[in-house]
């Protein structure tokens, strides 16, 4: 339910009681697939998989064999795709922006409970041995300390000082010994309250959550002001439940109960380590000369964990779909507040489903176009800001990369439409700040917007060529393609072509297109 009212939700969702039921109710709608033969952690086996039902609408795995980790299974594909992702919320593939629509709004405080299945191997002191994780290798270029893998699906908890509000995040992490990690610290939240902690000579206490509901995953891509909620309130509004904490065992943070494998963590002030090459979101690698280190001062699991890993790299695969879904409908809800008549917004994968937005309007207005262009590129800042607009007709399909070209082809003059706003952090400073960690005083870049609607005037010469009957045509029916199809042209009117041109001898009909005014 929405906070402070009685509203029944608009998505109905299966409500899951951990990571375990998530993978059960995959594997009841054969969207799991159990590999018996050994696989290594840097044989690649593992994220080869990945990609390719990333790239073919592939299931989600569970490796039941791991080469010298005895006990362990790894997780792996669970948010490889839209199809996966929906599968992971309980709903149906047409309800994802619904849903995230709705339960952006959604707030369900959690319960606190005494114990729990991530409480039944607790490790402590000299017995802590992050060596003896399953990490694999994704890409082979990644460069991890002691290993090459990298920590990649887990949620970070930290709490927000004099509260008892939590932040969360997802980042990467790589050991560095028995008990020391890296951590990046990204540029959200936690990056701040680990920065404030820091200069009182204070380590941020930190737990690390791998194996649980992906509804959290998607609930910690969301924007929120610090301080304005507690996030694993908004985890429980996303799994349509309270989730259940759990105190840990040697810090002040709480975590899912019901969680696999629990990392608690003391950040280490001024103390940093370089990180990477890793390979990173927007499909290129990354690293830092300088991260944060945490000691782990506690291990608790189950007593048969499923470690779970989560790809990134080229775009789409795990990563961008765990942003994607979120990002968009909080990019729609952005377009619709300026009031245009907005018909469609999407981020297409080779912005990360971050980066770039293409939004189709219905255009009343010669300016709507500029409206929506100017609400999308003021709606953040930085690596996961939206950069790139392009604004087409509703007559064109957002997610046709075909239709997109033809229309900023056609109805787009560039000394007229493109707009070019400087001063503000390009995407590829944003992404190599966000690579390396290294940020260089004074390099501005701009943002940029692509007006590709027909103006309003003289529109019916911009309008794409019609065949009558040619969406319902099929020719290898042979004689009888023709079959019960309306070969009728479409109803025009005189805003359509204008009646001066209908029935009028060729010499007499100008052609030429109302070209903008500046």
């Amino acid at each position: 339910m929405r906070q402070g009212t009685d509203t029944c939700p608009v998505v109905s969702q299966k409500l899951f009681r951990d990571f375990r039921e998530v993978l059960e109710y995959f594997e009841t709608h054969g969207r799991l697939m159990r590999i018996k033969q050994e696989v290594g952690l840097d044989d690649y086996k593992i994220s080869s998989a990945v990609r390719s039902a990333s790239d073919t609408d592939g299931p989600a795995f569970l490796f039941e064999n791991i080469k010298g980790c005895p006990g362990w299974r790894i997780a792996a594909g669970v948010y490889a795709n839209r199809r996966n992702v929906a599968l992971s919320l309980g709903i149906e593939e047409k309800e994802l922006r619904t849903f995230f629509l709705e339960r952006m709004l959604s707030r369900i405080p959690p319960r606190r409970v005494s114990c729990g299945p991530v409480k039944e191997v607790i490790l402590k002191g000299e017995e802590v041995n992050l060596l003896a994780l399953p990490i694999p290798v994704h890409a082979e270029l990644d460069r991890g300390h002691l290993i090459n893998g990298y920590v990649s699906g887990d949620l970070l908890i930290g709490r927000v000082p004099d509260t008892s509000m939590c932040e969360t995040a997802m980042v990467r992490m790589t050991p560095l010994s028995l008990n020391t990690i890296s951590v990046w610290r990204g540029g959200g939240h936690l990056r701040q309250l680990m920065n404030e902690a820091e200069a009182k000579g204070k380590g941020m206490e930190l737990a690390a959550v791998i194996g649980f509901e992906p509804s959290f995953a998607y609930a910690s891509q969301l924007f929120n002001p610090m301080g304005t909620l507690d996030e694993l309130e908004l985890c429980g509004g996303f799994r349509g439940g309270p989730v259940e904490l759990v105190k840990c065992e040697t810090i002040d943070v709480e975590v899912p109960a019901n969680s696999e494998i629990v990392l608690e963590m003391v950040c280490i002030p001024g103390e940093r380590v370089s990180d990477g090459p890793y390979g990173e979101f927007h499909g290129t690698y990354g690293g830092s000369p300088a991260v944060a280190v945490a000691k782990v001062t506690a291990i608790t699991m189950r007593r048969d964990p499923i470690y779970c890993t989560v790809m990134t790299g080229v775009p789409p695969t795990e990563n961008h779909w765990i942003k994607g879904p979120g990002r968009e409908a909080m990019a729609w809800a952005n377009a619709k507040r300026t009031g245009v008549d907005v018909v469609d917004v999407y981020l297409p994968p080779g912005g990360a489903y971050v980066n770039q937005a293409i939004i189709s309007i219905r255009k009343r207005h010669e300016e709507d176009p500029r409206v929506v262009m100017m609400a999308m590129l003021s709606s953040g800042r930085g690596v996961n800001a939206v950069t790139r607009v392009t604004v087409v007709d509703d007559d064109i399909d957002v997610r046709d990369p075909k239709d997109v070209d033809w229309a900023i082809m056609n109805r787009c003059e560039p000394d007229l439409d493109v707009i070019i706003i400087p001063g503000y952090q390009s995407y590829e400073e944003a992404r190599q700040q966000h690579s390396t960690g290294i940020v260089r005083p004074g390099v501005r870049g701009a943002k940029w917007g692509i007006d590709a609607t027909a103006p309003l005037k003289g529109k019916w010469a911009y309008q794409k060529v019609y065949v009558p009957g040619q969406a319902q045509i099929d020719w290898r029916k042979g004689e009888q393609m023709w079959d019960g199809v309306d070969l009728k042209p479409r109803p025009s009117g005189p805003e359509v072509i204008p009646e001066r041109h209908q029935g009028a001898k060729p010499e007499t009909v100008d052609l030429q297109p109302v070209r903008r005014k500046k």
